[in-house]
C-alpha cells in the first residue's frame, strides 16, 4: 500500500506539534529560571559591587554607604558619589 504526501504530513503533524511545545515549554522555563536568579542575586546581595544604596523617598533618592542603620534618611546624599567619593555614616561626602 502506497501512501501519498497527504497522509505522511498529517500523520508526523502531531509529532511535529508536541515536539514545538515541548521546545517551547523548555524555553518559558529558562526565562522563569533566569528571571528568579536575578531577582535573587539583587535580593541576596542588593549593593552589587557599589559602597552604597539608592533609597526611593517620594520623588527623590537618597543614597547610603553599606551598614547604614536605617536612621535620618534625610542626611544622606540625593546624588550618587562620585569615581573617588566616599559616604560616610553620618552622611557627608568626602574624597576616597
Amino acid at each position: 500500500m502506497e501512501h501519498t504526501s497527504r497522509e505522511i504530513d498529517s500523520r508526523d503533524k502531531p509529532d511535529l506539534v508536541r515536539t514545538m511545545r515541548r521546545w517551547l515549554r523548555w524555553g518559558v522555563i529558562l526565562i522563569l529560571v533566569m528571571m528568579f536568579i536575578a531577582v535573587m542575586s539583587t535580593v541576596l546581595n542588593p549593593y552589587g559591587d557599589r559602597e552604597w544604596l539608592e533609597i526611593p523617598h517620594g520623588n527623590h533618592s537618597h543614597y547610603v554607604p553599606r551598614g547604614w542603620d536605617g536612621t535620618n534618611l534625610s542626611n544622606f546624599p540625593t546624588q550618587p558619589p562620585g569615581r573617588n567619593e566616599v559616604i560616610l555614616p553620618d552622611g557627608r561626602v568626602v574624597p576616597r
